[in-house]
């Protein structure tokens, strides 16, 4: 980011919102998977909660992830204007993810295995190819479902890598282009489009590039004309989705709306942004883990319902937080100050 800009008052306290973004973001996926898809109201699905009553306030809390996606277009934005190259900021998106995943794949794939529900057991092999993160790729179950957004990040970087570092003084027509390309390829074959270009979710990525493109003051038609290909992409992939889906998704966009006009400096700190903090392995243990103990909780009768929900909640952002400080900020910190020793050596 420009100095500018970071040296403006508030800028960097501004930047703590979007943790308070990812806050929201990871509530909203907890709270869809420990009140309603694993219980009698998803579709075809038996309830493995037992709750006494059903919930379905949170059935939209699955738009988090879309919420993840916009944050991610902004941030990584951002991250490529700060790297020297591709390789920097390969070994930036390799600290940032994989250290990380590994060892919330492994803890989840071990207490599930062992006293988790037996629907989510998962085999040694299902646990040797998730290691690469690509198990969609090899037609293996993930040890957890929620990792599919991972395959779907891991593919955005490697696409914006490819186009800003190949086509820097073009960048701008070298996206619409791509993202033209894939919708095209989405007609006439949509699952190459989402296995080879993550069609449908562009449009976030997109919108959040164009988010930072105002918050650091880009020229308006590059910022109109992000927003626009943005636009189109939703419409032609989402519109045809619930009304409440696309409230939903407003509401993601008008909080991103107020943040680049910083209306939202107040909501960087506090429990929000602690959760934005830990999101990252929040979102990796959270599912299997915490929904295998409300189902254990929950024949209980005092603990039935929400008791459940919140003790669950709360194991699994300890556990997450353990990780975040034993091995997320170590390990980013490891590999940059090596890539940097490589880089001087170079």
């Amino acid at each position: 980011m420009p100095e500018s800009i970071l040296s403006e008052p508030h800028a960097r306290h501004r930047l703590k919102t979007l943790d308070a973004f990812r806050g929201i973001a990871i509530l909203a996926v907890l709270l869809f998977h420990f009140t309603y898809r694993w219980g009698p109201l998803w579709p075809d699905h038996r309830d493995f909660y037992g709750f006494t009553v059903n919930h379905d306030w949170f059935a939209q809390g699955k738009r988090g992830v879309e919420f993840f996606f916009l944050i991610s277009g902004f941030v990584i934005f951002m991250t490529l204007e700060r790297c020297k190259g591709w390789r920097d900021f390969a070994l930036r998106r390799v600290a940032r993810l994989y250290p990380t995943y590994i060892l919330c794949m492994t803890v989840t794939f071990l207490l599930v295995g062992r006293f988790g529900l037996a629907d989510f057991h998962r085999t040694a092999n299902d646990y040797l190819f998730g290691l690469t993160m690509l198990s969609d790729e090899f037609a293996v179950r993930w040890i957890d479902p929620v990792y599919w957004s991972l395959l779907v990040e891991i593919i955005f970087y490697a696409w914006i890598a490819i186009i800003y570092f190949g086509f820097r003084r073009y960048f701008l027509p070298a996206w619409i282009t791509f993202c033209v390309a894939a919708a095209l390829v989405a007609l006439v074959d949509p699952p190459v489009a989402s296995r080879f270009f993550a069609a449908s979710y562009l449009c976030f990525f997109t919108a959040g590039m164009a988010f930072y493109g105002v918050y650091a003051r880009r020229s308006p038609i590059f910022n109109a004309a992000l927003f626009a290909t943005a636009l189109a992409l939703y419409v032609g992939f989402w519109m045809k989705n619930s009304l409440s889906a696309n409230l939903v998704i407003a509401a993601d966009v008008g909080l991103f709306a107020l943040f680049v006009g910083g209306r939202l400096n107040w909501l960087g700190g506090g429990v929000l942004g602690f959760v934005g903090l830990v999101s990252y392995p929040l979102y990796l243990l959270h599912q299997f883990i915490g929904v295998s103990l409300i189902a254990y909780l929950n024949t209980t009768p005092a603990l039935n319902g929400w008791p459940a929900v919140a003790i669950a909640a709360a194991i699994v952002l300890a556990l997450a937080t353990g990780v975040h400080y034993a091995v997320e900020l170590p390990s980013q910190k490891l590999v940059r100050r090596n890539f940097k020793r490589w880089f001087a050596i170079a």
